[in-house]
Protein backbone atom coordinates (compact mmCIF):
# COMPACT_ATOMS: atom_id res chain seq x y z
CA UNK A 1 0.00 0.00 0.00
CA UNK A 2 0.74 3.51 -0.73
CA UNK A 3 1.63 5.15 2.42
CA UNK A 4 0.64 8.72 1.43
CA UNK A 5 -2.92 7.66 0.37
CA UNK A 6 -4.74 8.71 2.97
CA UNK A 7 -7.18 11.44 4.22
CA UNK A 8 -4.43 13.12 6.44
CA UNK A 9 -2.46 13.61 3.72
CA UNK A 10 -4.63 14.20 1.14
CA UNK A 11 -3.83 18.13 -0.18
CA UNK A 12 -6.20 19.44 -2.55
CA UNK A 13 -3.89 22.90 -3.35
CA UNK A 14 -2.22 20.22 -5.91
CA UNK A 15 -5.27 20.69 -7.90
CA UNK A 16 -5.84 23.93 -10.08
CA UNK A 17 -8.07 26.32 -8.17
CA UNK A 18 -9.42 28.49 -11.29
CA UNK A 19 -13.07 28.05 -12.42
CA UNK A 20 -12.84 26.17 -16.11
CA UNK A 21 -15.75 26.97 -18.54
CA UNK A 22 -18.83 25.53 -17.81
CA UNK A 23 -18.18 24.19 -14.40
CA UNK A 24 -19.70 25.15 -11.09
CA UNK A 25 -16.95 25.50 -8.89
CA UNK A 26 -12.83 24.75 -9.40
CA UNK A 27 -11.08 21.59 -9.52
CA UNK A 28 -9.54 22.52 -6.05
CA UNK A 29 -13.10 22.97 -4.27
CA UNK A 30 -14.93 20.27 -6.20
CA UNK A 31 -11.79 17.41 -5.27
CA UNK A 32 -12.26 18.89 -1.73
CA UNK A 33 -16.01 18.25 -1.79
CA UNK A 34 -15.06 14.69 -3.42
CA UNK A 35 -12.42 14.10 -1.36
CA UNK A 36 -14.63 14.88 2.15
CA UNK A 37 -17.76 12.20 0.87
CA UNK A 38 -14.87 9.57 0.31
CA UNK A 39 -14.00 10.16 3.83
CA UNK A 40 -17.91 9.80 5.13
CA UNK A 41 -18.10 7.24 3.46
CA UNK A 42 -14.87 5.12 4.76
CA UNK A 43 -16.09 6.71 8.25
CA UNK A 44 -19.69 5.43 8.25
CA UNK A 45 -18.82 1.76 6.90
CA UNK A 46 -21.01 -0.43 6.80
CA UNK A 47 -23.57 2.49 7.61
CA UNK A 48 -23.41 4.37 4.70
CA UNK A 49 -26.00 6.00 3.03
CA UNK A 50 -25.33 4.34 -0.41
CA UNK A 51 -23.43 0.87 -0.90
CA UNK A 52 -21.26 2.16 -3.44
CA UNK A 53 -18.94 5.03 -4.78
CA UNK A 54 -17.92 4.99 -8.45
CA UNK A 55 -15.18 7.70 -9.26
CA UNK A 56 -15.25 8.19 -12.95
CA UNK A 57 -12.54 10.36 -15.04
CA UNK A 58 -9.51 10.29 -16.86
CA UNK A 59 -6.09 10.08 -15.46
CA UNK A 60 -4.32 11.74 -13.06
CA UNK A 61 -7.75 13.22 -11.36
CA UNK A 62 -7.27 11.24 -7.80
CA UNK A 63 -9.57 8.49 -8.45
CA UNK A 64 -6.32 5.84 -7.26
CA UNK A 65 -5.45 7.89 -4.47
CA UNK A 66 -9.05 8.20 -2.67
CA UNK A 67 -9.35 4.45 -3.54
CA UNK A 68 -5.93 4.28 -1.34
CA UNK A 69 -7.04 6.31 1.16
CA UNK A 70 -10.57 4.55 1.70
CA UNK A 71 -9.15 1.59 1.45
CA UNK A 72 -6.45 2.52 4.62
CA UNK A 73 -8.83 3.95 6.66
CA UNK A 74 -11.70 1.18 6.66
CA UNK A 75 -8.69 -1.26 7.33
CA UNK A 76 -7.35 1.17 10.06
CA UNK A 77 -10.95 1.29 11.67
CA UNK A 78 -11.56 -2.94 11.67
CA UNK A 79 -13.44 -3.19 8.52
CA UNK A 80 -12.46 -6.42 6.13
CA UNK A 81 -11.18 -4.64 2.49
CA UNK A 82 -9.74 -6.06 -0.53
CA UNK A 83 -8.53 -3.62 -3.69
CA UNK A 84 -7.47 -5.31 -6.72
CA UNK A 85 -6.81 -3.75 -10.22
CA UNK A 86 -9.03 -4.79 -12.57
CA UNK A 87 -6.14 -6.96 -14.02
CA UNK A 88 -6.02 -8.48 -10.37
CA UNK A 89 -9.85 -8.88 -10.75
CA UNK A 90 -9.97 -10.48 -14.60
CA UNK A 91 -7.04 -13.37 -13.27
CA UNK A 92 -9.32 -14.19 -10.11
CA UNK A 93 -11.99 -14.76 -12.88
CA UNK A 94 -10.41 -16.88 -15.13
CA UNK A 95 -9.25 -18.57 -12.58
CA UNK A 96 -12.70 -19.62 -11.11
CA UNK A 97 -13.98 -20.18 -14.58
CA UNK A 98 -11.11 -22.62 -14.80
CA UNK A 99 -11.62 -24.14 -11.59
CA UNK A 100 -8.47 -23.39 -10.51
CA UNK A 101 -8.02 -23.08 -6.65
CA UNK A 102 -6.27 -19.96 -6.13
CA UNK A 103 -8.36 -18.09 -8.54
CA UNK A 104 -11.60 -19.44 -6.93
CA UNK A 105 -10.62 -17.97 -3.59
CA UNK A 106 -9.48 -14.58 -4.99
CA UNK A 107 -12.89 -14.73 -6.41
CA UNK A 108 -14.55 -15.79 -3.46
CA UNK A 109 -12.61 -13.29 -1.42
CA UNK A 110 -13.50 -10.66 -3.83
CA UNK A 111 -17.54 -11.90 -3.08
CA UNK A 112 -17.44 -12.22 0.30
CA UNK A 113 -15.05 -9.03 1.54
CA UNK A 114 -17.15 -6.03 3.36
CA UNK A 115 -15.61 -3.54 1.14
CA UNK A 116 -14.34 -4.15 -2.31
CA UNK A 117 -11.87 -1.99 -4.19
CA UNK A 118 -11.72 -2.09 -7.39
CA UNK A 119 -9.05 0.25 -9.54
CA UNK A 120 -8.80 0.93 -13.38
CA UNK A 121 -12.37 -1.22 -14.12
CA UNK A 122 -11.97 -1.16 -18.49
CA UNK A 123 -7.96 -1.99 -18.70
CA UNK A 124 -8.56 -5.66 -18.23
CA UNK A 125 -9.00 -7.64 -21.48
CA UNK A 126 -12.51 -8.68 -22.24
CA UNK A 127 -12.13 -12.58 -21.97
CA UNK A 128 -15.40 -14.47 -23.48
CA UNK A 129 -18.04 -15.62 -21.33
CA UNK A 130 -15.96 -14.53 -18.23
CA UNK A 131 -15.53 -11.09 -18.04
CA UNK A 132 -19.13 -9.62 -18.27
CA UNK A 133 -20.10 -12.74 -16.52
CA UNK A 134 -18.31 -12.68 -13.76
CA UNK A 135 -18.31 -9.20 -13.46
CA UNK A 136 -22.12 -8.90 -13.33
CA UNK A 137 -22.20 -12.10 -10.91
CA UNK A 138 -19.76 -10.28 -8.07
CA UNK A 139 -21.63 -7.26 -8.42
CA UNK A 140 -24.65 -8.69 -8.40
CA UNK A 141 -24.03 -11.04 -5.54
CA UNK A 142 -22.72 -7.80 -3.26
CA UNK A 143 -25.60 -5.83 -3.69
CA UNK A 144 -27.59 -8.60 -2.46
CA UNK A 145 -25.63 -9.10 0.16
CA UNK A 146 -25.48 -5.46 0.94
CA UNK A 147 -21.66 -5.21 0.67
CA UNK A 148 -19.88 -2.71 0.03
CA UNK A 149 -18.22 -1.99 -3.21
CA UNK A 150 -16.01 1.57 -4.39
CA UNK A 151 -14.81 1.55 -8.20
CA UNK A 152 -12.57 3.65 -9.83
CA UNK A 153 -12.64 3.70 -14.07
CA UNK A 154 -11.59 6.46 -16.61
CA UNK A 155 -14.49 4.67 -18.72
CA UNK A 156 -17.68 7.03 -18.68
CA UNK A 157 -21.17 5.82 -18.75
CA UNK A 158 -21.45 5.07 -22.56
CA UNK A 159 -18.37 3.54 -22.49
CA UNK A 160 -19.14 1.36 -19.37
CA UNK A 161 -22.79 0.41 -20.98
CA UNK A 162 -21.06 -0.78 -24.24
CA UNK A 163 -18.31 -2.64 -22.95
CA UNK A 164 -20.17 -4.60 -20.45
CA UNK A 165 -23.84 -4.11 -21.43
CA UNK A 166 -26.93 -2.88 -19.46
CA UNK A 167 -27.28 -5.03 -16.40
CA UNK A 168 -24.04 -4.59 -15.39
CA UNK A 169 -24.47 -0.93 -15.62
CA UNK A 170 -27.33 -0.40 -13.51
CA UNK A 171 -25.50 -3.14 -10.68
CA UNK A 172 -22.51 -0.27 -11.08
CA UNK A 173 -24.69 2.89 -11.15
CA UNK A 174 -28.34 2.46 -9.78
CA UNK A 175 -29.00 5.68 -8.14
CA UNK A 176 -30.62 3.86 -5.04
CA UNK A 177 -27.32 2.63 -4.26
CA UNK A 178 -24.38 4.07 -5.41
CA UNK A 179 -22.79 7.56 -5.59
CA UNK A 180 -21.42 8.11 -8.86
CA UNK A 181 -18.62 10.70 -9.31
CA UNK A 182 -17.61 12.11 -12.55
CA UNK A 183 -14.16 14.13 -11.72
CA UNK A 184 -12.80 16.72 -14.15
CA UNK A 185 -10.06 18.95 -14.57
CA UNK A 186 -6.82 18.96 -15.74
CA UNK A 187 -3.93 15.55 -14.80
CA UNK A 188 -2.12 16.93 -11.65
CA UNK A 189 0.88 14.87 -12.60
CA UNK A 190 1.34 16.66 -15.45
CA UNK A 191 0.31 20.40 -13.31
CA UNK A 192 2.35 19.11 -9.93
CA UNK A 193 4.60 16.63 -11.27
CA UNK A 194 3.52 14.19 -8.47
CA UNK A 195 3.21 10.81 -9.11
CA UNK A 196 0.87 9.59 -6.66
CA UNK A 197 -2.54 10.92 -8.29
CA UNK A 198 -3.76 8.42 -10.49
Amino acid sequence: ENADQRFEAFDPTVFPDELQAGQPMSQRQFMAHVAALCEKYADELPRTDKLNVVLMGASGLGKTYLLGCVARRAMDRGRAAVRVTAYQMLEAMRGQHMGDEGGRRAFRDMLDCELLLLDDLGTEPMLQNVTREYLFALLNERLAARRHTMVATNLGVNDLRERYGERVLSRLMDARNAHAIKLFGRDVRLFVGRGDAT
